[in-house]
């Protein structure tokens, strides 16, 4: 291994703070650990506290996905998906759009979502002042465009009658606003109309996509709780779309908005029946990839050092490892991986669970490149599922795109550190000094393993706490897998002019020691460890974590622990569409406090 490589490991090397709910028991496998503790007697992770308030909550803004999304299902009901197509590939509205800012980023290891980013800037507001002129302007200055919009938001065919006008500020207005008008609205909107400088359709459709209900999803309507003006019920109009967000992205379809006017009450339209047609729908589909494609991160996959390369077609005495082509684009190759993973998730969270997602042995690589990297037939996207060989592979965790180092080396330190933090929501901080002491000595025989044990695991060292007991041994169990992610047994061993010397045995044994309470059990590599990871209550909390700030915007509090505790009961017992079916069913989802002050 190059000391260039073990100096960049040692970075991620201290660790503080405390790590998320109480420490059970471990929760144990067959063949790592017995017996195998019952779901139903599982410790409560979160202290569930039924009587609290819920958390304050600001008003969220529309993402740039969901405003997008808004747009098109609320043009959609009048244009065709060719007309939609060819407005938003007008020139104005193509740069508008893609002026949009990007929301969400990352601080060190800690994902902020989309949903989270509430930044409001003249970068924000100005396109969509524009795109909302352009899409008025589409409409109303085509006869047969306004015809189709007046029929089909105010079934009226004469655009210019009074009536019409008044039909469409009522059809369009509840759905651009998602709600019911009230006496204001419609004083509001028809004046945008009348207005003698702009006025028209061109200014009422304007007006009602610059509306804050259109642009916010504002929840200011609910019934006051206990006469309080800071604690309200939900509508059932607010309600839907809380679930059409969390669940679509978008606005609610027309089934939706027919059940909130119902109050959610009558056959097909409760709430649970809603949810059941609506995870069934592409579009829950399209937002489980959205919210898999920022948990993943593929900023955390690591972009290849031209060094890597000379490593691709390397020959593995036992052919455990395919050799790859020298040529290989390995950018696209890191793409192609963090693909396949998106593409796993996505496939678990409609046909199975989160603890299948951490240990199927299905493969879901679609080009020639990646199936030759984990020695299977590329998959087709058929009913057909792709396995990998036996006992070779095991989930998320051990697939390319978690695996990839970025050089020609191993980064087990990476490995463990971004399971230890990322899919296990453990706080890690760096030590002020990561300098070796002055007593190291590199390993005997310099396998990946024994280099960074002599580095970060030396007595006297600001690294050997965390990484001796909470990132080594997470990140060990994957020196199956070579720096590009392929299988293997045996590991080369370099002489001074790069060339391989000789061929040791590949040692992935270790005490993953998950709840960091020196449980002594080990594991033998990767299958078994991910075995281990699918059971881990641990892992179950910190996804339902994950869920819950996607889908409402904002970190968890102690007042939220009744939602999260069924979201991680789902995650740990159910399918991953329950987990989503938590937090939506929870009480405190249809309920709202402002924050202070508001």
């Amino acid at each position: 291994m190059s000391l260039k490589r073990l100096l960049l490991s040692a970075v991620l090397a201290g660790c503080s703070g405390e790590i998320i709910g109480p420490r059970p028991d471990p929760v144990t496998v067959p063949g790592v650990l017995d017996p195998v503790v019952d779901p139903a007697t599982r410790p409560e992770w979160f202290a569930c506290e039924p009587e609290a308030d819920p958390s304050p909550e600001v008003v969220l803004r529309l993402t740039p996905t969901q405003y997008r999304n808004t747009l098109e299902d609320l043009l959609g009901r009048a244009y065709s998906p060719a007309q939609l197509q060819a407005l938003f590939a007008t020139a104005n509205v193509t740069a508008q759009l893609a002026a949009l800012p990007v929301d969400g980023s990352t601080h060190r290891a800690e994902v902020t979502y989309d949903s989270m980013d509430q930044r409001i800037s003249p970068l924000l507001t100005e396109p969509q002042f524009e795109l909302a002129t352009a899409v008025g302007e589409w409409i109303a200055n085509d006869p047969a465009r306004l015809q189709t919009f007046t029929q089909t938001f105010g079934n009226c065919a004469t655009p210019a009658q009074g009536a019409c006008v008044e039909a469409v500020v009522e059809g369009f207005g509840k759905l651009a606003l998602r709600r019911p008008l009230d006496p204001d609205d419609r004083v509001t909107y028809r004046g945008a109309y009348d207005d003698a400088a702009y006025g028209g359709y061109q200014a009422l459709i304007a007006a009602l996509l610059l509306a804050p209900d259109f642009l916010f999803r504002a929840e200011f309507h609910g019934e006051a709780i206990a006469g309080r003006t800071d604690f309200t019920r939900l509508t059932p109009h607010e309600l839907a779309n809380r679930i059409s967000y969390a669940l679509l992205n978008s606005m609610p379809d027309d089934a939706l908005f027919a059940a909130a006017a119902a109050g959610f009450t009558g056959e097909h339209q409760t709430v649970e029946a809603q949810l059941a047609r609506l995870l069934a729908t592409p579009r829950a589909r399209a937002q489980n990839e959205h919210f898999y494609r920022q948990w993943l991160r593929l900023d955390r996959v690591p972009g290849f050092n031209p060094s890597a390369a000379s490593a691709l077609a390397l020959q593995y005495p036992d052919g455990s490892a395919p050799p790859l082509a020298a040529d290989t684009d390995l950018s696209r190759l890191r793409f192609e991986a963090f693909e396949e993973s998106v593409a796993l998730m996505t496939y678990y969270a409609e046909h199975g669970s989160l603890r299948d997602a951490i240990s199927s042995d299905v493969s879901f690589a679609r080009t020639p490149t990646l199936a030759q990297l984990y020695g299977v037939p590329a998959w087709d996207g058929s009913d057909t599922l792709v396995h990998f060989p036996p006992g070779q592979r095991a989930g998320l965790f051990t697939r390319a795109a978690y695996l990839l180092s970025g050089y020609p080396d191993t980064n087990p330190v990476m490995r463990g550190a971004r399971l230890r933090v990322e899919y296990l929501c453990d706080d890690m901080e760096p030590p002020a000094n990561t300098s070796p002491p002055a007593n190291y000595m590199p390993p005997t025989v310099p396998t990946v393993r024994n280099a960074v044990i002599a580095k970060t695991e030396i007595a006297g060292s600001a690294c050997q706490g965390c990484h001796q007991h909470s990132i080594n041994p997470l990140g060990f169990p994957f020196e199956s897998y070579d720096a590009f992610g392929r299988y293997r047994t045996q590991e080369p061993l370099l002489d001074m002019a790069g060339a391989v010397s000789t061929w040791v045995k590949v040692d992935a044994s270790t005490q993953p020691n998950l709840d960091r309470n020196g449980n002594p059990a080990r594991v033998a590599d990767g299958v078994s460890l991910s075995a281990l990871l699918a059971d881990s209550q641990r892992l179950h909390a910190c996804y339902a974590r994950h869920t819950f700030r996607y889908v409402l915007g904002r970190h968890e509090a102690a007042a939220d622990n009744c939602a999260l505790g069924s979201m991680e009961r789902a995650a740990g017992t159910g399918s991953l569409r329950d987990v989503l079916r938590g937090l939506t069913l929870s009480k405190g989802f249809a309920l709202r406090r402002m924050p202070a002050g508001n």
